[in-house]
Protein backbone atom coordinates (compact mmCIF):
# COMPACT_ATOMS: atom_id res chain seq x y z
CA UNK A 1 0.00 0.00 0.00
CA UNK A 2 1.31 3.25 -0.57
CA UNK A 3 -0.14 7.37 -1.35
CA UNK A 4 1.19 9.01 -4.31
CA UNK A 5 0.36 12.83 -5.20
CA UNK A 6 0.70 13.66 -9.05
CA UNK A 7 -0.10 17.61 -7.95
CA UNK A 8 -1.90 19.54 -5.13
CA UNK A 9 -5.17 18.04 -6.21
CA UNK A 10 -4.85 14.53 -6.96
CA UNK A 11 -3.75 11.74 -4.76
CA UNK A 12 -3.65 8.28 -5.84
CA UNK A 13 -3.85 5.45 -2.97
CA UNK A 14 -1.87 2.62 -4.48
CA UNK A 15 -2.69 -1.08 -3.76
CA UNK A 16 -1.00 -4.18 -5.65
CA UNK A 17 -2.30 -7.26 -7.04
CA UNK A 18 -0.68 -9.86 -9.21
CA UNK A 19 -2.71 -12.14 -11.56
CA UNK A 20 -1.29 -14.79 -13.50
CA UNK A 21 0.95 -12.92 -16.11
CA UNK A 22 -0.20 -9.30 -15.28
CA UNK A 23 0.36 -7.56 -12.39
CA UNK A 24 -1.53 -4.03 -12.27
CA UNK A 25 -0.46 -1.25 -9.37
CA UNK A 26 -2.02 0.85 -7.98
CA UNK A 27 -5.51 -1.69 -7.59
CA UNK A 28 -7.67 1.05 -6.69
CA UNK A 29 -6.73 5.10 -7.17
CA UNK A 30 -8.53 7.83 -5.50
CA UNK A 31 -8.89 11.00 -7.71
CA UNK A 32 -10.29 14.17 -7.64
CA UNK A 33 -12.41 15.05 -10.77
CA UNK A 34 -10.76 16.94 -13.37
CA UNK A 35 -7.80 15.12 -12.37
CA UNK A 36 -5.93 11.81 -13.59
CA UNK A 37 -4.51 9.06 -12.26
CA UNK A 38 -1.22 6.65 -13.40
CA UNK A 39 -1.64 2.63 -13.87
CA UNK A 40 1.03 0.62 -13.93
CA UNK A 41 0.75 -2.80 -15.50
CA UNK A 42 3.71 -5.38 -15.83
CA UNK A 43 3.17 -8.39 -18.35
CA UNK A 44 5.13 -11.35 -17.64
CA UNK A 45 5.32 -13.74 -20.90
CA UNK A 46 6.01 -17.28 -19.21
CA UNK A 47 5.90 -18.89 -22.52
CA UNK A 48 8.68 -20.00 -24.39
CA UNK A 49 8.01 -17.74 -27.83
CA UNK A 50 8.17 -14.49 -27.60
CA UNK A 51 4.48 -12.89 -27.48
CA UNK A 52 3.15 -9.54 -28.93
CA UNK A 53 0.10 -8.27 -26.08
CA UNK A 54 -2.62 -5.41 -26.35
CA UNK A 55 -3.77 -4.12 -23.44
CA UNK A 56 -7.40 -3.40 -23.16
CA UNK A 57 -10.26 -1.87 -20.96
CA UNK A 58 -13.66 -2.49 -19.84
CA UNK A 59 -15.79 -0.50 -17.63
CA UNK A 60 -15.02 3.03 -18.28
CA UNK A 61 -15.71 5.72 -21.51
CA UNK A 62 -13.25 5.64 -24.36
CA UNK A 63 -12.26 8.97 -23.94
CA UNK A 64 -11.31 8.30 -20.07
CA UNK A 65 -8.31 6.30 -20.84
CA UNK A 66 -5.45 6.02 -22.79
CA UNK A 67 -2.44 2.80 -22.48
CA UNK A 68 1.41 4.29 -23.32
CA UNK A 69 2.64 1.86 -25.40
CA UNK A 70 -0.54 0.37 -27.03
CA UNK A 71 1.50 -2.69 -28.01
CA UNK A 72 3.95 -4.66 -26.41
CA UNK A 73 6.22 -7.42 -27.80
CA UNK A 74 7.73 -9.62 -24.66
CA UNK A 75 10.31 -12.48 -24.57
CA UNK A 76 10.28 -15.35 -22.85
CA UNK A 77 10.57 -15.02 -18.83
CA UNK A 78 10.83 -11.38 -19.63
CA UNK A 79 8.57 -8.39 -18.39
CA UNK A 80 7.05 -5.83 -20.48
CA UNK A 81 5.05 -2.45 -18.57
CA UNK A 82 2.62 -0.55 -19.95
CA UNK A 83 0.99 3.11 -18.57
CA UNK A 84 -2.21 3.54 -17.70
CA UNK A 85 -3.61 7.34 -17.53
CA UNK A 86 -6.78 7.73 -16.24
CA UNK A 87 -8.15 11.44 -16.73
CA UNK A 88 -11.63 11.89 -14.26
CA UNK A 89 -13.71 14.43 -16.51
CA UNK A 90 -14.47 17.72 -14.44
CA UNK A 91 -18.18 17.02 -14.10
CA UNK A 92 -18.04 13.25 -13.11
CA UNK A 93 -20.44 12.14 -10.80
CA UNK A 94 -18.23 11.37 -7.06
CA UNK A 95 -18.32 7.55 -6.16
CA UNK A 96 -16.45 4.58 -6.43
CA UNK A 97 -16.07 3.41 -10.23
CA UNK A 98 -14.99 -0.50 -11.41
CA UNK A 99 -13.41 -1.91 -14.48
CA UNK A 100 -11.41 -4.45 -16.34
CA UNK A 101 -7.68 -4.20 -17.40
CA UNK A 102 -7.14 -7.19 -19.88
CA UNK A 103 -4.24 -8.37 -21.59
CA UNK A 104 -5.09 -11.41 -24.28
CA UNK A 105 -7.21 -13.60 -22.48
CA UNK A 106 -5.63 -12.09 -18.90
CA UNK A 107 -8.11 -9.34 -16.37
CA UNK A 108 -7.31 -7.72 -13.55
CA UNK A 109 -10.58 -5.92 -11.62
CA UNK A 110 -9.54 -2.10 -11.00
CA UNK A 111 -11.27 0.30 -8.89
CA UNK A 112 -11.14 3.85 -8.87
CA UNK A 113 -12.56 6.38 -6.53
CA UNK A 114 -13.59 9.76 -7.64
CA UNK A 115 -13.08 11.94 -4.43
CA UNK A 116 -13.79 15.65 -3.45
CA UNK A 117 -10.27 16.90 -2.28
CA UNK A 118 -11.30 16.75 1.60
CA UNK A 119 -12.39 13.67 1.43
CA UNK A 120 -8.68 12.62 0.05
CA UNK A 121 -7.10 14.11 2.91
CA UNK A 122 -9.13 12.36 5.12
CA UNK A 123 -8.15 8.95 3.88
CA UNK A 124 -4.38 9.65 3.83
CA UNK A 125 -4.59 10.92 7.27
CA UNK A 126 -6.68 7.88 8.46
CA UNK A 127 -3.92 5.49 6.59
CA UNK A 128 -1.10 7.35 8.69
CA UNK A 129 -2.88 6.77 11.44
CA UNK A 130 -3.34 3.16 11.44
CA UNK A 131 0.66 2.84 10.05
CA UNK A 132 1.69 4.73 13.62
CA UNK A 133 -1.09 1.96 15.00
CA UNK A 134 0.54 -1.05 12.61
CA UNK A 135 4.36 -0.28 13.68
CA UNK A 136 3.09 0.36 17.64
CA UNK A 137 1.94 -3.08 17.40
CA UNK A 138 5.65 -4.35 15.86
CA UNK A 139 6.89 -6.90 17.79
CA UNK A 140 10.92 -5.91 18.68
CA UNK A 141 12.46 -8.50 16.88
CA UNK A 142 11.17 -6.51 13.91
CA UNK A 143 13.81 -3.69 14.37
CA UNK A 144 17.35 -3.83 13.88
CA UNK A 145 19.48 -4.15 17.50
CA UNK A 146 21.49 -0.76 16.60
CA UNK A 147 19.01 1.28 18.86
CA UNK A 148 16.28 0.56 21.44
CA UNK A 149 13.22 -0.13 20.31
CA UNK A 150 11.21 2.65 21.95
CA UNK A 151 13.97 5.38 20.38
CA UNK A 152 13.02 3.54 17.14
CA UNK A 153 9.44 3.69 17.28
CA UNK A 154 9.61 7.09 19.10
CA UNK A 155 11.51 8.89 15.78
CA UNK A 156 9.33 7.20 13.21
CA UNK A 157 6.38 8.53 15.03
CA UNK A 158 7.76 12.14 15.07
CA UNK A 159 7.86 11.58 11.21
CA UNK A 160 5.29 10.12 10.80
CA UNK A 161 3.31 13.18 12.45
CA UNK A 162 5.62 15.70 10.65
CA UNK A 163 3.89 14.25 7.32
CA UNK A 164 0.62 13.88 9.31
CA UNK A 165 0.95 18.04 10.01
CA UNK A 166 1.79 18.58 6.33
CA UNK A 167 -0.83 16.18 4.87
CA UNK A 168 -3.60 18.77 7.35
CA UNK A 169 -1.59 21.84 6.03
CA UNK A 170 -1.68 21.25 2.29
CA UNK A 171 2.01 20.64 2.13
CA UNK A 172 1.31 17.81 -0.11
CA UNK A 173 4.46 17.95 -1.92
CA UNK A 174 6.46 18.02 1.10
CA UNK A 175 4.42 14.94 3.01
CA UNK A 176 5.27 12.81 -0.39
CA UNK A 177 9.02 13.63 -0.26
CA UNK A 178 9.35 12.99 3.61
CA UNK A 179 7.86 9.71 2.85
CA UNK A 180 9.89 8.71 0.10
CA UNK A 181 12.95 10.23 0.75
CA UNK A 182 13.43 10.24 4.72
CA UNK A 183 10.88 7.71 6.06
CA UNK A 184 11.06 4.48 3.17
CA UNK A 185 14.70 4.54 2.66
CA UNK A 186 15.93 4.94 6.21
CA UNK A 187 13.27 2.86 7.90
CA UNK A 188 11.84 -0.65 6.14
CA UNK A 189 11.28 -2.79 8.63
Amino acid sequence: MGVKVHDRESFSLSYLIISRAIEIAPVTSVVCPGQFTLYEISVTNFGDKEEEYVPGLRGLEQGWYSFDPQTIRVKPGETAKVKLKVTVPSDTILGNYMFMVYVSNMEVPVGLKVARLEDVKDDVLSMLKVLKEYINALPPEAFSKERSVTEMKKALFNKINAVIKMVEEGAYNGAINKLKNDILPKWRL
